[in-house]
């Protein structure tokens, strides 16, 4: 969760959905004490990750 945070919040945007769950939503706010923008590494790694992930929504 905290790379894909870091993904989504280092790239140009206005506002990032927080997740519902409270106890998802308040580690989300304990990242933010520790936030750095994304490496490229990071990013290499989360390709890797979205290869063999099955998405959660699909479209019809």
């Amino acid at each position: 969760m905290k790379m894909a945070l870091k993904y989504t919040l280092s790239k140009n945007i206005t506002a990032a959905v927080p997740p519902g769950q409270n106890t998802l939503f308040l580690k989300a706010l304990e990242f933010m004490n520790e936030f750095e923008p994304v490496t490229e590494q990071e990013i290499a790694r989360l390709q890797e990750l979205s290869n063999v992930t099955e998405p959660l929504f699909m479209h019809a």
